[in-house]
């Protein structure tokens, strides 16, 4: 008679990750990438550039962790 917006096709709404998973995982990538980087400017099998490129890119990692633990904590 009158219409729900409880309807039997209707999703029930989902829940919605506090923080996604590239929060988690993207600084220790980061870091495996640096180190990587690092070690094969330092052999030689790679340009020397990486040599500069690796420690900022863990310089990076290391920034983007500890602002993503600070931001679980408050929430955001």
């Amino acid at each position: 008679m009158s219409s729900s917006s409880n309807e039997d096709g209707a999703e029930k709404p989902r829940r919605r990750w506090r923080y996604g998973p590239l929060r988690l995982i993207l600084p220790w990538v980061g870091m495996t990438v640096g180190i990587l980087l690092t070690i094969g400017g330092s052999t030689g099998s790679r340009s020397p550039i990486f040599l500069l490129v690796g420690p900022g890119l863990i310089a990076l990692s290391v920034a983007a962790f500890l602002l993503y633990r600070w931001m679980a904590r408050r929430g955001i």
